[in-house]
């Protein structure tokens, strides 16, 4: 169990419903090969919660950022440039958010949705937002 579906599993208020734990694997990561989000939503509060999880360890961080550190991408959607760890980590991770919050806003058209992450998690929440415009109505 990661430490996403652990924290998830005892301190999520009981309104909320968990939808998904989705873990996508990425042989990019030092010593962990994947991402994970949790995707929950509460119908009483009309609500959808993405949330991110971060890096594993600090060690985690300086590899990556040693390896990945100087190498920045374009990345469109801000028409900026965001280090190339941070690009795969997203195009990993976007593609899967995306559909599974197509699916449940046909259910819940007028919920809202709330992203939040750590570390690495919270980086991305800042770059998913623009994104959101194809696929909320």
């Amino acid at each position: 169990m990661s430490a996403i579906q652990s924290i998830f599993a005892t301190l999520v208020h009981p309104q909320y419903q968990l939808v998904e734990f989705l873990t996508v694997e990425g042989d990019w990561l030092v010593n962990n090969d994947y991402c994970t989000a949790v995707i929950a939503k509460s119908e009483k509060n009309n609500r959808i919660v993405i949330a991110l999880e971060g890096i594993a360890s600090p060690d985690q961080f300086f590899q990556n950022f040693l390896i990945f550190g100087d190498v920045l991408k374009d990345f469109e959607p801000t028409n900026g440039k965001v280090l190339r760890y941070n690009r795969l980590a997203h195009d990993a991770l976007y593609p899967c958010i995306k559909s599974l919050l197509e699916e449940l806003l046909i259910a819940q058209p007028a919920a809202s949705v709330m992203v939040t992450g750590h570390s690495l998690g919270y980086l991305l929440m800042f770059l998913y937002p623009p994104l959101d415009t194809s696929v909320s109505n």
